[in-house]
This record gives structure tokens, sequence and C-alpha cells, in this order.
């Protein structure tokens, strides 16, 4: 087994060197974190106090107003200065007087920053302290230069692309929960997707895979000094291409879901589904009706070609039906028989492929028998 301490960064000032200590220490700082977010709802309380003292004393609210008033005249008009003064009076001392005469303002002013401070410790963590390079020398993957393809599994986090995976560390429940976190705020973490979404996945990422090769290769321009401007900029717009496969492929496990599930509505805030029924005005009815004609034709010949053109016409069938708004899983179930099936899944490859050629269709399912079917069927050939 490795060394779990591979996910720590071998940076000098990185410490705990040990994923046990960064864990703890992310522990720590959340306890620290809930703390400070419980004191602070108490002075957010006081804030929302309107009443006046009957003795002429500040209220927090005032008090805080005016520290605030202060504060804010330092920081916008003197922020370069090591020695403020406004109409002769010193403001950082008059600062420090105010913390020390109104103790609540004092520790409210504590306990923001130390919030502040916390919470930074923590991203620092999750985002620099802890890295998953150890995979690269490993796992080498052309689509894994940037970034990973991250699912989480039962008891394994699994890159989709270059297939590292975590089975190959000794990791407990929490410390994989800990990667799973780091690998989500990394932006490398496709956590819309499941076990039986991995089929899905390979298909989509196989499509991905066909545009990329389209793509300049990285190593193809010369890394000398004349040059160094145009690799830079291929390297980064690679990288953006790369950020927009991943996108992609979480928008589409979403739509995936989406249109899978029994819902007669697609409206989800940022997923966009375009129109589900392409064919509505086009009388799907009557072309279906044309192709039982041309079936019965066809079981009716001698030709050696019989299966062939019978399986195109179900295919063709199943398209219209797609293109009609069908429920994809709900044909799956409906199907049959093997012949059905396998039409079906051509009807829907080729419905799929079409999306990416001219999007007008939203036509896309996570059924993993389906998307079994055409890993399959591509080996096959």
């Amino acid at each position: 087994m490795k060394n779990v301490d591979d996910f720590v960064r071998d940076w000098p000032w990185v410490w705990p060197k040990t994923l046990h200590g960064q864990l703890k220490f992310y522990n720590d700082y959340n306890r620290l974190i809930n703390h400070n977010l419980s004191e602070k709802q108490g002075y957010i309380k006081l804030l929302s106090d309107e009443s006046i003292d009957s003795n002429y004393q500040l209220s927090f609210k005032e008090q805080w107003e005016l520290y605030s008033i202060i504060n804010n005249l330092i920081r916008k008009n003197f922020a370069n200065s090591d020695n403020p003064t406004y109409l002769g009076i010193d403001l950082i001392n008059l600062r420090q007087r105010l913390e020390s005469v109104y103790k609540d303002v004092h520790d409210y002013e504590r306990v923001k920053s130390e919030l502040k401070a916390y919470k930074n410790e923590t991203r620092k963590i999750l985002t620099e302290y802890i890295s998953f390079d150890t995979f690269y020398s490993d796992y080498p993957n052309d689509r894994c230069i940037y970034r990973h393809y991250f699912v989480r599994l039962e008891d394994e986090l699994k890159c989709m692309c270059c297939g590292a995976t975590t089975k190959d560390y000794p990791l407990s429940k929490e410390e994989l929960d800990f990667l799973t976190l780091c690998a989500d705020y990394q932006g490398i973490l496709l956590k819309e997707a499941s076990l039986d979404d991995l089929p899905l996945l390979q298909v989509i990422m196989e499509r991905q895979d066909y545009y990329r090769r389209f793509r300049i290769p990285i190593d193809s321009v010369d890394e000398d000094i004349e040059d160094i401007e145009d690799y830079l900029t291929e390297a980064e717009e690679q990288c953006i291409e790369d950020e927009s496969d991943f996108f992609e492929l979480k928008q589409q496990i979403r739509k995936a879901h989406l249109l899978d599930s029994d819902l007669q509505t697609y409206d989800r805030g940022d997923l966009k589904v375009r129109d589900l029924k392409y064919l509505s005005y086009e009388k799907p009815n009557e072309l279906l009706s044309e192709i039982e004609k041309d079936m019965k034709i066809i079981e009716e010949t001698d030709s050696k070609f019989k299966d062939l053109m019978l399986e195109e016409c179900k295919t063709t069938k199943y398209e219209i039906l797609i293109e009609s708004g069908a429920h994809i899983p709900t044909l799956l179930k409906q199907a049959q028989s093997e012949d059905d099936i396998v039409a079906l899944t051509k009807a829907y490859y080729n419905m799929f492929n079409k999306r990416f050629k001219e999007p007008s269709l939203d036509c896309i399912t996570a059924s993993p028998e389906i998307n079994n079917r055409i890993l399959q069927m591509k080996i096959g050939r």
C-alpha cells in the first residue's frame, strides 16, 4: 500500500506533513469557526436592538456605529499613512481607546478577525495543502494534465480519465471523506455522479475525446524564447477547454437525471433543457405509420438483407419517438425483444451524436443498460 501522507504537499511552509495532521487541523479550525459563529450571532442580535438607554449610555449598536465611522475613515482616506489624523485627532489612538473602553466592540472585532483567519486556514488546507499530484506519475493521461475527473464511489475516490484511485492507500472513511471534500473544493469532483452513471460518463468522455483530437498538441509548439508567448497562450486555451469539458460533464449528468425522472417539468434554474418534442409539428404519427408499412413489406421479402433492413426501420422508429419527446427509460421498459433494445440503443446514440453536431434537441439518459450497450458496440467495432 502507498503512503497516505503523499496527499500532503511537500512545501516548506506546510505543516503538519501528515494527512492525519492536516485532517486534525481542519477539524480543529471548524470547531473554532462554529464557536466564533455562535459568538458573532450574539453580537448581531445586539446590533438589532433599537432601544435607547434611559441613562444616556451608548448602546452596543451606537458604540459599533461610532467605531465603524472611525475605522472607515482610516481605511478609506489614510490607508497608506502611518499616523492618520483628522482635524488634529490621532485616529489610530482614538480607535484603540474605543476598543479599550467598549469591551463588546473589542470582542466583536476580535471574533470577526478570528473567524476570517480560521476560514482562510481551512480554505488553504482544502485547496492548497492537500494535493492529488501523487497520481500523475502512476497514472499518466493527457486529459489529467490540468485536472482529474474524480467520482466518489462507496469506498474510493476514482478519476474517470486516468483511473487513479484512493484504493491504493490505506485510508479511513473519515480520511476518504476529507479527500473527497478537498477534491470538491478544488473543482475536480463530479459530485453529481454515482456508480450507475459511470457508463454515461464514459460515453460522454469518449465523445469529448473525439473532438480533442482536433486540438493543436501543446508539445507541437516550440518552447524556444521566440515562441514562448504562443506556447503559453495555447496552454491557457487548452486549460480553459478542459474546464469547459469538465463543466459539460457535470451539466450532462444533471440533465440525464432530470430527463430520466418521471417529472413533467424540467425547470431547474441554471439547468437549461431544450425542446424535448423536436417533431411535435411534423406529425410523428404519420411518420411512424410509414415505418410500420415499410416493415410489413420487408417482412414479406426474401432478401438476404431482411434482418438488417428491419433493424434500420426499428432504429428509425425509435429515433422518431425520441425526437417526439418519448421518455427513454419507459421506451426501454416497453421494449419487447433484444432486437428492440438494440434498435433503441442505436437510435439513442444517433440522437446523442446529433446533439453534439446540432444541439437543437436535448437527448441524454443515464440508463446503465443503454450506455453499457453503446460502449460494447463501440468496442465491437
